[in-house]
């Protein structure tokens, strides 16, 4: 049986400039005009992951073709291990990379993506190298990326964001990154930057687009941060999103914008940063958590039974009061927290549009963290965030009426 991992379930789901109204105004129909305080979000299980909780710094789900969970698989960043679970949380093997001074050896995990337990691939994006294995720790094959794109950037936040076959049989994969010919702190970065990478491994042909949208944030001030958008593959197309813009951003298979969608935010305003060319503050706090909106890293449009739907969750600003520290190092040390909102997206329609199937859930008093997955019958499996829990816990929950609680 193959087994996927989440990133790469794929969903039927075609996206074409035929198909898409290519307005860059376009915006998000809300299913149900209610109230937020009509919605909540109701845990009604918890996945315990076995041991190793303070290792572990990535955990993806795992299903076959059904979308059925089977197990999780984690890695813990520069240990160069990754770990395979059970679908209770149950450890079952260990597997550890070669480090950098062995041969094929990398220096720290930083994505992974798993087609089955024979073709298991991680990517190092500090030294741009892919590779191979499979569950028994044998190295199957290894590729330096700046072989195919010598400029590509060595950011740690970048990812893998598919993995397969043309109709040549070529292998491709598809990264996020940015060209380190422009100084981020210039507006040339974001006029002329691309942020993906299609690289087929075997004939070294690279295709580069993904550009920072004409009337993104990102164009008119400097952020620090959060400049490699998420990407996800939607069949031929990409789906992209900023981490201080709340619009949703579509793209063709030739990399070029198709269509941009506001999603219709309860707390998102629209971003300010620093000037272009102005120095590195260490301001950090105060662009990320006081005065912006910030979304977290999204995951895959997943198939459910009410039809094909993504969801994202964003940080509301906590204000620009000066008694909260601009710097992160100060800000850490302190107690600001910031509201939480989860955003549910229907993507079956999309030629006619987008819809919001609830208003925005406000959900920081569960500690949520990342998403992980949406299984068919709408349940949501989210990594839990708090630093006060010895173990590391999933949460699976639902979106119910209050009155049905």
């Amino acid at each position: 049986m193959m087994r996927r991992i989440y990133g790469l379930i794929f969903v039927a789901l075609m996206l074409n400039s035929c198909g898409i109204n290519s307005s860059n105004s376009n915006l998000v129909e809300v299913i149900n005009p209610v109230e937020n305080g009509d919605f909540v979000l109701k845990v009604e299980d918890t996945i315990v992951i076995d041991e190793l909780y303070k290792l572990l710094w990535s955990i993806k789900i795992v299903t076959d073709e059904n979308g059925v969970i089977n197990g999780f698989w984690a890695h813990d960043g520069p240990g160069l291990a990754v770990y395979k679970f059970d679908q209770n949380g149950s450890l079952l093997k260990t597997m550890v990379l070669p480090s950098i001074n062995e041969p094929n050896g990398i220096n720290r995990i930083t994505d992974m993506k798993i087609l089955n337990a024979d073709s298991v691939f991680v990517f190092d994006a500090e030294f741009n190298k892919v590779v191979l294995f499979n569950e028994e720790s044998i190295i199957i094959n290894t590729w330096k990326i700046s072989n195919y794109v010598p400029e590509i950037s060595t950011e740690r936040n970048t990812e893998i964001v598919d993995i397969y076959k043309n109709g040549s049989g070529n292998l491709i994969i598809d990264l996020t990154g940015y060209s380190n010919y422009y100084y981020s702190s210039d507006r040339d970065f974001y006029k002329k930057n691309t942020l993906l990478y299609q690289i087929n491994l075997e004939s070294k042909e690279v295709r580069k687009g993904l550009s920072y949208p004409i009337n993104s944030p990102y164009r008119k001030y400097l952020f620090w941060s959060g400049n490699i958008p998420y990407v996800r593959k939607l069949d031929s197309a990409y789906l992209a999103v900023f981490a201080h813009d709340e619009h949703l951003y579509f793209y063709g298979h030739d990399l070029e914008e198709l269509s941009s969608y506001s999603t219709n935010p309860r707390n998102f305003p629209d971003a300010v940063g620093n000037e272009f060319g102005s120095k590195q503050t260490m301001n950090y706090a105060r662009i990320d958590r006081k005065i912006n909106g910030y979304n977290q890293k999204i995951n895959d449009v997943f198939k459910t039974k009410t039809g094909r739907n993504f969801s994202r969750i964003y940080s509301a600003p906590l204000g620009d009061n000066p008694d909260i520290p601009d710097d992160y190092l100060t800000f850490m040390k302190g107690d600001y927290r910031s509201k939480y909102y989860l955003q549910v997206f229907n993507l079956d329609d999309i030629r006619n549009g987008i819809t919001k199937v609830y208003p925005d859930l406000e959900v920081g008093n569960l500690n949520i963290g990342s998403l992980l997955y949406i299984d068919f019958e709408n349940r949501y499996y989210f990594l839990e965030q708090n630093t006060n829990k010895e173990e590391t816990r999933i949460l699976v929950a639902r979106i119910v009426r209050r009155s049905i609680q």
